[in-house]
């Protein structure tokens, strides 16, 4: 077989492999490709795919490599330690540290793949925590993510005792970790100039409250800081005006709280601190909403049903990325208006199984959601589709006609009906759609760069790229008061890794126009009007073509429309359903 020609092609492969926050470039690279082969008289895509399946599959290997040398711990667990400021290790039970936090570098000079014998401690002390984990492990299963136990020991030629924690954590393939915590935390840096434009500081100040709370005493900041001890205690006066505590033990109370609040992005301190209203609502499902189920073929289904507990059911397919999160503000003005939200996992999202051998992903996934309907006794339901998920909702109007009441899409994901509807596409989505359209085979490989990159810059920098091309989209992404929410839903997609986004799109709905057509009822797409993704000229040659398709606008809104528009898509909801019951 003769070699790929397109270097430029197999390099943005090795690339990406290696740099996944390089994504980007190798869209640019494949228009430009597709560019060239879409020129000549007889397509050559296939024959150059063939060429370039050895480049692909070397690719992939990196990805392994480099993933192997990161982590291999899920994203979830990564950042809950890697926010933290205090020091962390989560050891296997062979006693190797698959994880080390920047305080554990930074303080205790360990890293991955160390043991406890490279912790500088006494002997007595390493031997004290090794049997201390060595009977976490010995303990019941049962016993995974219970208690804490607390530990007090001795640390080399220091008077201060060393206080550890010991918690356990249960991965998702059944392996187990302990996680170790010491008292012991280390300032972060990214916290000095926050605090300092929030109380009014000066840097010396800031400097003395970074030393306080990584346990100096006031004798111990002089030296380091080479002043006079009544300087540093006049500055330590006027750090109590103006963080307004009375004295020492408010004063750490407060530095040492500042450190361990659990922000869910360092940029996002300011405006936190800066918040009045007593905190934001958690979004939901939440706890008590969460429930699994075994479907018929013995294969576990995870869904969640909130909103008013009587009230119109509407079933929800969740989007490719945004999961299964419904913020606090739609749920309370859903329930108000009687509606109950019924929201399942596809297979390989959440805590859903994935999907039986030989079978085709919208059928099975229709097939599982009726199941879901029946065991809570719902005949008919309103569909609620999010992008990619009102594909999925297609599939059950097709096979299950009379269980469907309506059917409302968000940021729907429509046909291309025409060749203007891919090229006016922001790069990054044309460059998905012209893979899943056109070389399927790459799929696999864009799915786990995304991941990769995920992985690498956390929930909310991974959003504000994809999501990048609308402002009022990158507004709501750096919303304080949306972020928790937003970092659950990529919670709720990493679970399986990238294998519920390759799921969805490797069984993609090309037939969607034959599906629409003959519906009983029309269908209301929610399109913001500020969405660069040729949507509302989709959803206009739908109609064109006789499709019953109702075009909702949302005025000044992108792609995050429950989170931008939350009374426009429920009063859709109740307009669908009042369609419904008026037949």
């Amino acid at each position: 077989m003769t070699a790929f020609e397109n270097v430029d092609l197999v390099d943005g492969l090795y690339t990406v492999a290696m740099e996944p926050e390089r994504f980007r470039e190798l869209a640019d690279i494949w228009s430009d490709y597709l560019k060239k082969v879409d020129s000549q008289s007889t397509s050559t895509l296939e024959t150059d795919f063939n060429k370039l399946e050895s480049h692909l599959l070397r690719a992939e290997a990196i990805f392994d490599m480099v993933e192997s040398n990161t982590a291999i711990l899920p994203p979830r667990l990564l950042e809950k330690i890697n926010q933290d400021p205090q020091v962390i290790l989560a050891i296997d039970k062979t006693g190797v540290f698959e994880a080390v936090n920047n305080a554990g570098q930074a303080l205790l000079g360990v890293k991955k793949g160390d043991t406890l014998e490279n912790l500088n401690f006494p002997r007595e002390t390493i031997d004290m925590i090794s049997f201390a984990v060595k009977s976490r492990f010995a303990s019941s299963v049962d016993h995974v993510e219970g208690m804490p136990s607390l530990q007090r020991l001795i640390r080399e030629k220091e008077d201060a005792p060393l206080l550890i924690s010991l918690a356990d954590w249960m991965n998702s393939d059944g392996s187990r970790l302990v996680l170790l915590k010491t008292v012991d935390f280390i300032w972060p840096d990214y916290l000095t100039p926050i605090i300092t434009e929030a109380f009014g500081l000066t840097d010396a100040e800031a400097d003395i409250i970074k030393l306080i709370v990584e346990g100096k005493s006031v004798q111990d900041v002089a030296k380091a800081r080479e002043s006079k001890l009544t300087t540093v205690r006049a500055q330590i006066r006027a750090i109590y005006a103006k963080t307004a505590t009375r004295n020492q033990s408010e004063f750490i109370r407060m530095a040492i709280g500042l450190t361990t609040m659990q922000m869910m992005e360092r940029e996002s301190y300011r405006s936190f601190a800066n918040r009045v209203d007593g905190g934001t609502p958690l979004a939901y499902p939440r706890f008590e909403h969460e429930h699994t189920m075994t479907l018929p073929d013995g294969r576990i289904l995870d869904y969640a049903v909130f909103g008013a507990p009587n009230g119109k059911p509407c079933l929800f397919f969740h989007s490719e990325l945004l999961g299964n999160i419904w913020p606090a503000k739609i749920v309370d003005y859903a329930t108000v208006k009687g509606l109950r939200i019924i929201v399942p996992a596809r297979p390989f999202y959440g805590r859903s199984d994935g999907y039986p051998k030989n079978v085709d992903y919208p059928t099975q996934t229709a097939i599982d959601f009726i199941a879901l309907l029946d065991h809570l006794n719902i005949r008919r339901a309103l569909l609620i589709g999010q992008t990619l998920g009102g594909m999925y909702a297609l599939a059950l109007t097709r096979d299950f006609p009379d269980r469907v009441a309506g059917m409302v899409m968000i940021t729907p994901m429509l046909p291309h009906l025409k060749t203007e509807h891919n090229t006016g596409m922001p790069k990054l989505h044309r460059f998905i759609s012209d893979v899943v359209r056109r070389q399927p085979r790459l799929l696999n490989f864009i799915a786990r760069a995304g991941s990769g990159y995920y992985r690498r810059v956390g929930p909310i920098r991974f959003l504000r790229h994809v999501f990048g091309d609308l402002e009022c989209d990158v507004d709501i992404i750096n919303d304080p008061v949306n972020q928790e929410a937003l970092i659950r839903t990529l919670q709720f997609g990493s679970a399986h890794g990238h294998k519920g986004y390759v799921a969805g799109y490797s069984h993609m709905i090309f037939d969607a126009v034959d599906l629409m057509k003959p519906l009983p009822f029309p269908i209301y797409g929610i399109i913001g009007d500020k969405d660069k993704n040729t949507r509302f000229d989709r959803a206009k040659s739908l109609q064109d073509i006789g499709v019953n398709f109702n075009i909702v606008i949302a005025k000044g809104g992108g792609e995050l429309l429950i989170y931008s528009h939350p009374y426009l898509v429920v009063d859709t909801m109740l307009i669908s359903w009042k369609v419904a019951t008026s037949d």
